[in-house]
């Protein structure tokens, strides 16, 4: 999958002017500008989380994948193409699919396959690309988000103010940190908001 270029990976991108660029506007132009790196959590796996009523319209999901940022080579949903997705039914939501150019829906592009079923607001769903075995049938989904295993509940709500503090430190210092994806770090070496100790800090 990868090439000796720094800007290999997958991007995701849709035809919109909002956050994420996935809300849907008809005849709309994807514009490399509005394209985002998703994160590879191991080599050849990458995910982006999305909220609902931010980066997804509930009312008409649409987005694809690329291998540029420049979005010149597009994943197709065609077993034809010698770059397509599957979408893994096992693995993510039964909501969503991938268009293959039939039916309305355009070729590579993620859509609600259920429209009667609705996005809960502020619900958060990760998309997955997995291109460990190729980029020949790779399989995408989308599941639910899941605050990882130990973690409190109480940091769904992300914690109240007093749970801030700009070192990087919480009240357990010994905790595990994690990013807002639910990634596990092995140390934090970037400013942004993080959760340790099972509250929310913010590194500048």
């Amino acid at each position: 999958m990868r090439e000796d270029s720094d800007d290999s990976g997958i991007y995701i991108c849709g035809p919109a002017n909002s956050v994420g660029r996935v809300f849907f506007y008809p005849s709309a132009e994807m514009l490399s500008a509005n394209a985002f790196a998703m994160a590879e959590t191991e080599r050849g796996l990458y995910q982006y989380t999305l909220t609902a009523g931010q980066q997804l319209n509930d009312e008409a999901v649409d987005f694809a994948f690329f291998t540029k940022p420049d979005l010149s080579e597009q994943f197709s949903g065609k077993t034809s193409s010698e770059r397509y997705l599957t979408y893994d039914q096992t693995l993510g939501n039964t909501l969503f699919s991938i268009g293959r150019g039939v039916s309305g829906h355009a070729d590579g592009h993620i859509y609600k396959r259920l429209t009667y079923r609705h996005l809960e607001e502020g619900s958060r769903w990760t998309v997955v690309v997995d291109v460990r075995e190729g980029m020949k049938g790779a399989p995408v989904y989308i599941k639910e988000w899941e605050l990882p295993t130990g973690i409190s509940d109480e940091i769904k709500a992300f914690g109240s103010p007093n749970d801030k503090n700009t070192n990087g430190q919480s009240s357990d210092p010994s905790g595990d940190c994690y990013d807002l994806s639910g990634r596990k770090l092995q140390e934090i070496d970037a400013p942004g908001v993080y959760i340790k100790g099972g509250k929310k800090i913010i590194v500048k």
